[in-house]
C-alpha cells in the first residue's frame, strides 16, 4: 500500500498510541510470537525496545515502539523520537 505522491501516509495505530512519553520500565514486554500474530504487524517493520534474542540471533520479545510499511519512514521517526536504542524487524 502506497501513499498518493504529495500525500503523507497515515502513522500506525501503534505510534499514534504511544507517540506520547513511553516508560520502558512500565511498557508491557511482547513475544515475538505474539508481534507476528498482531494484523497491525504482519508483513511490516517493526521497532523493538530492549529487545531480546535466543542463542540464534532471533528477537524473541522486546517491547513495541512502531510500526509501517515503509523502512525509511519508520528509521526516520524512530531516530527522531525517544526510543533511538530500537531494533528493527521485518514481521512475516
Amino acid at each position: 500500500m502506497r501513499a498518493e505522491k504529495g500525500r503523507k501516509r497515515p502513522r500506525s495505530a501503534i505510534w499514534a498510541k504511544i507517540a506520547g512519553d513511553i516508560d520502558p520500565e512500565t511498557s508491557e514486554r511482547l513475544t515475538w510470537e505474539e508481534i507476528t500474530r498482531r494484523a497491525d504487524c504482519q508483513g511490516r517493520w517493526v521497532a523493538l525496545f530492549e529487545c531480546r534474542y535466543d542463542e540464534n540471533g532471533r528477537a524473541t520479545e522486546g517491547v513495541l515502539v512502531d510500526v509501517d510499511d515503509n523502512l525509511s519512514e519508520l528509521c526516520s521517526r524512530v531516530e527522531a523520537s525517544q526510543w533511538q536504542d530500537c531494533a528493527i524487524f521485518r514481521c512475516a
